[in-house]
């Protein structure tokens, strides 16, 4: 979990370097910074890792409000945990996964949330983060992605899962 601590990082560090605003810049890094942390605490739970099938981390400005969407294929029959965190100005973020039968939420009044979900069968999930308290301006939210590649089979506690 380490080299994806330091990957991730220095790919929002390059990005943020790259906006015209320092302030801009220092936003990304705090949400990418609280997603990496959320992600490491997911490494207590041996066998997950970054997904390999789709992206592995995302992040956008996301008004208060509104929500940013991604579609991905999920494997029947493996565990995948959606970490997402925002910047300072996020009061709540929240993650919905939706395979189109079944959704999974964060329902936390909080910045940093995650869900886990064990697909029943191959199918394309919408993932979607949404900043119910944030600025008009918009804020930095982003999104990691971790599936099951084996190890131990110590799923992560109870807080919004699949059965």
């Amino acid at each position: 979990m380490r080299g994806l601590q330091f990957g991730l990082l220095g790919l929002l560090l390059v990005a943020g370097s790259a906006q015209a605003q320092t302030t801009s810049g220092t936003y990304i890094k705090e949400s990418v910074a609280a997603a990496v942390g959320q992600a490491q605490h997911a490494s207590e739970y041996s066998g997950y890792g970054a997904a390999t099938n789709s992206f592995c981390l995302l992040g956008g400005w996301i008004k208060k409000g509104k929500e940013l969407q991604y579609s991905m294929p999920l494997e029947a029959g493996k565990g995948y945990l959606f970490v997402g965190a925002g910047d300072r100005d996020v009061g709540d973020l929240d993650i919905v996964v939706n395979d189109g039968t079944n959704e999974v939420k964060d329902v936390e009044t909080d910045n940093t949330p995650w869900v886990h979900v064990k697909a029943e069968g191959a199918c394309t999930a919408t993932i979607s983060l949404q900043n119910y308290h944030g600025t008009d301006q918009g804020d930095f939210c982003c999104l990691i992605i971790l599936a099951r590649h084996g190890g131990r089979r110590r799923s992560p506690p109870d807080r919004a899962r699949r059965r």
